[in-house]
């Protein structure tokens, strides 16, 4: 599996021909998860590129995904390090996807979001990439994922680590360690099926008038008192809660 060579001489030092045999030869054993560690200012952006581009031009990996946690660093790595990679990479921007590029570049707002419509993530199938790359992991980007980009993802992914725990134990705790703020875990409570609890979290504190209406609309046949609960809450908005605004509560009440 070659290496890439722009034709200035430009060759990989010694330690990031290193880190690229060894992730590379890692990847052929069919390890899963590889974590790689480099000090600040060894070009660990060029020694995942290197990476990519052996691993893609050999045919090894065919679609592959680079996360970051910042539009920035994605946008210097398109246009710097990962250049030579041309026609075949795109950025998913304003949630849209196209799947006939063979490389992707992302954060991970782009494709996530609190709103079941921004989780546009889900439109690849568990299959579609062969090899994700995530940069600067040591941020804690994952952690804060699980923080997440919005409370529905937070519970998401803590509920996924702690298969064995109630997800209701788990909500009770996320909520308790954000008191106030006990109307953002609606999503999430309603996501895990807790409706009870989910109207009772909304009573406590605000959340997004439109997000409660969405909620009356999609649960109208399956779970009609939370439907009706839901969309009682939020007709009494503006009343409750006065920065909405009656525009935000919407027309279908």
């Amino acid at each position: 599996m070659p290496y890439y060579d722009d034709g200035t001489g430009r060759a990989s030092r010694y330690y990031q021909a290193i880190a690229i045999n060894n992730t590379v030869e890692a990847i052929a054993k069919v390890q899963q998860r590889i974590l790689l560690v480099m000090a600040t200012d060894t070009s660990k952006t060029y020694t995942a590129f290197q990476i990519i581009w052996r691993l893609w031009k050999s045919g090894t990996k065919k679609r592959i995904l680079f996360l970051a946690d910042r539009n920035i660093l994605v946008d210097q790595t398109k246009n710097n390090d990962f250049k030579p990679l041309g026609a075949a990479m795109t950025k998913i921007s304003k949630r849209q996807i196209d799947k006939s590029y063979e490389i992707y570049q992302s954060l991970y707002q782009a494709v996530t979001g609190g709103e079941e419509e921004q989780n546009i993530y889900k439109q690849f199938s568990p299959d579609f990439f062969d090899l994700i790359v995530i940069d600067e992991c040591h941020r804690g980007s994952a952690a804060d994922a699980n923080q997440g980009t919005t409370h529905l993802a937070t519970f998401r992914a803590i509920a996924k680590k702690y298969l064995h725990k109630p997800a209701a134990d788990i909500l009770r705790d996320l909520v308790a360690s954000q008191r106030g703020s006990e109307g953002k875990w609606f999503a999430a409570t309603k996501d895990a099926g807790l409706f009870d609890l989910a109207i009772e979290l909304v009573n406590q504190s605000p959340t997004d008038p439109r997000t409660l209406v969405r909620a009356a609309l999609d649960y109208a046949e399956q779970r009609p008192d939370f439907a009706l609960s839901a969309g009682l809450t939020s007709s009494t908005c503006v009343e409750r809660f006065t920065y909405y605004s009656a525009r935000d509560c919407g027309g279908s009440f």
